[in-house]
């Protein structure tokens, strides 16, 4: 059955409660919605009533047997101007403790332009004459829901993404001459490595997520 517009109000509500509460789900708040675009109804209801301004998107990969009938390869949370923040040592940043909690290194795009609001056509020639600057960051991914990726996309989606801040790291210089496979990373802690991968570890790298 599909999720009433008062449910996803419902399911919204509680998100934001539990997130500006800083306290954790014992489980989804309500029906979990039939699809992806459903899911963005509640994500939108959800930003409608959190105290900030939306300054980007994490992009998310969906695994080829998690997609839905849109066959959409990528999902969206939103980044919030208070959760962004300058990369800096020894800086603290916020999880749900007995939610989810994870530090994933990331590649940013900064755009440097509005897109045209008439262009929902894009290709990588296109991304690429766009204007953009590369940065490393890390993301913050975290919610009060401790199931969140289990459950999957449209759980995810729901909970603004899983996402929970973005540390903007320093600029790569000259990053469209610089292939693709060349654009790695590493994640110590405390001196031991805990996980690597690279702009070519998810299909299509950058352009795609762009």
């Amino acid at each position: 059955p599909d999720v009433t517009p008062t449910g996803l109000q419902e399911i919204a509500d509680r998100f934001v409660q539990a997130r500006r509460q800083g306290r954790a789900l014992p489980g989804f708040p309500g029906q979990i919605p039939p699809d992806l675009e459903t899911a963005y109804r509640v994500q939108d209801l959800a930003i409608a009533q959190w105290p900030d301004q939306v300054v980007g998107w994490k992009v998310g990969y969906i695994a080829a047997d998690r997609r839905d009938a849109s066959g959409d390869e990528r999902l969206l949370g939103p980044v919030f101007a208070k959760a962004l923040w300058p990369a800096a040592p020894g800086l603290p940043f916020p999880v749900y403790v007995g939610g989810f909690a994870a530090v994933e290194a990331e590649y940013v795009l900064r755009l440097e332009a509005d897109a045209p609001a008439d262009q929902l056509d894009w290709s990588p020639d296109k991304d690429n004459a766009f204007p953009a600057t590369l940065h490393t960051g890390v993301e913050i991914a975290s919610s009060p829901l401790a199931t969140i990726n289990q459950l999957g996309p449209r759980v995810v989606v729901s909970d603004f993404g899983n996402h929970n801040g973005l540390i903007l790291g320093t600029e790569i210089p000259n990053w469209h001459a610089i292939p693709e496979e060349r654009l790695t990373c590493r994640t110590l802690i405390d001196g031991v490595e805990a996980g690597s991968g690279g702009a070519t570890f998810l299909p299509g790298g950058l352009r795609a997520a762009f």
